[in-house]
């Protein structure tokens, strides 16, 4: 039920529960009595609601307006600054090269702490080997 139902019939926001359309329903089982139904009551369109609606929109169109004026202040910053095509091949070349160098940097990061840790491992067998040689020993006598 919206404002302008509402202000015809002259209900609070309160009482539209007093006017939901109810049903009645049957039940299944016998001996039980009829009880009654009513659908969900959505959101009633309050003055406040239309309030924060337009509030809402303002800042939209506001925020919208504000990244315009930013994304031309921008651009009339960096016009000056525009790179050119060449100088574009050259950065990309630079940067290749620099990201290479960073990747074989870290390939040969893994590589040493693979073989460390395979030592480790290989040690770690070894004690265990021996550990349990002497414990078998033991058992022998």
């Amino acid at each position: 039920m919206g404002l302008e139902e509402r202000s015809l019939i002259g209900v609070d926001v309160r009482q539209v529960r007093k006017f939901v359309i109810r049903r009645e329903v049957q039940p299944k089982g016998e001996g039980k009595k009829p009880y009654t139904k009513a659908p969900r009551i959505q959101r009633l369109v309050t003055p406040q609601r239309l309030q924060h609606k337009r509030h809402r929109m303002a800042l939209k169109r506001r925020q919208a307006e504000a990244s315009k004026d930013a994304a031309v202040c921008l651009d009339l910053y960096l016009s000056p600054l525009r790179i050119t095509k060449t100088d574009v091949g050259g950065l990309q070349n630079e940067y290749a090269s620099i990201l290479a160098k960073r990747v074989n940097e870290e390939k040969a990061k893994k590589t040493e702490l693979r073989s460390k840790l395979n030592l480790v491992h290989f040690v770690d067998v070894m004690m265990a080997n021996t550990h349990t040689e002497r414990r078998a020993s033991s058992m022998r006598k």
